[in-house]
């Protein structure tokens, strides 16, 4: 089924109204925003780099807040839902286009599913950066279970649950740093920058609130124009 023109037309002018609308989450003040790691992230690596994603906020905070400048610089699984697929995704896109940098943008709920992926990046030699984004909570879920369910929150607790990320990467012999404010996350790019440079794999441990909220939304069974630009 086709929207006829005269129905089309309307609704790029309504879209174009609703990307003028900021939501006040892009700009928290907390001690490490998703906006400003991937924007840094994204600010150091170049209009070349590859962005790759798990499922979850962080694959939303990607799709808004990284500057894509040239087709070919995203890969995600969409609306798959398809947890543990960053990793293998990342190493594939490297080894396809190995003069372009990549970064794995993850959560600490998805990178659980495919981390030992970590001993092919370190034994082919594959230089993967791998920023996890660690709220200790299924996030996305809990978004829905704090906004729609009155906070009831069931099996999304990731608190104090192992594995610590720092000491499971060197296990695998990758590079890995823990970020809790923004001058750490910019030291510890810095040097996981530097890492992939010689050719090796690096991680992040990027440590976010645990209420940090992809905005705007769609509520479940809502038409697009009801969607959540903003929650008080």
């Amino acid at each position: 089924m086709y929207l006829s023109v005269n129905k089309v037309q309307p609704l790029h002018g309504e879209v174009e109204k609703w990307k003028d609308v900021i939501p006040k989450d892009h700009h928290r003040k907390t001690e490490l925003h998703p906006r400003f790691v991937i924007q840094e992230t994204a600010k150091r690596m170049g209009d070349e780099a590859i962005a790759v994603t798990d499922v979850g906020q962080h694959q939303i905070w990607t799709a808004q807040f990284f500057p894509f400048n040239r087709p070919r610089s995203f890969l995600s699984s969409g609306g798959l839902g398809t947890m543990g697929f960053g990793l293998g995704a990342a190493a594939g896109a490297k080894i396809a286009s190995p003069r372009r940098p990549v970064v794995l943008f993850t959560g600490d709920g998805c990178f659980r599913m495919n981390c030992a992926e970590m001993a092919t990046l370190v034994t082919y030699k594959i230089p993967v950066l791998i920023i996890i984004f660690n709220n200790r909570t299924l996030g996305m879920v809990r978004q829905w279970q704090k906004l729609f369910y009155e906070s009831r929150y069931s099996e999304t607790d990731l608190e104090n649950r192992p594995p610590d990320f720092i000491r499971l990467a060197g296990a695998y012999g990758v590079s890995a740093h823990r970020a809790a404010d923004e001058p750490a996350f910019l030291a510890a790019l810095d040097q996981s920058l530097e890492t992939i440079a010689r050719g090796s794999p690096a991680l992040i441990e990027a440590l976010i609130d645990i209420d940090e909220r992809v905005l705007p939304m769609v509520p479940g069974g809502a038409p697009i124009d009801e969607q959540i630009l903003d929650v008080t």
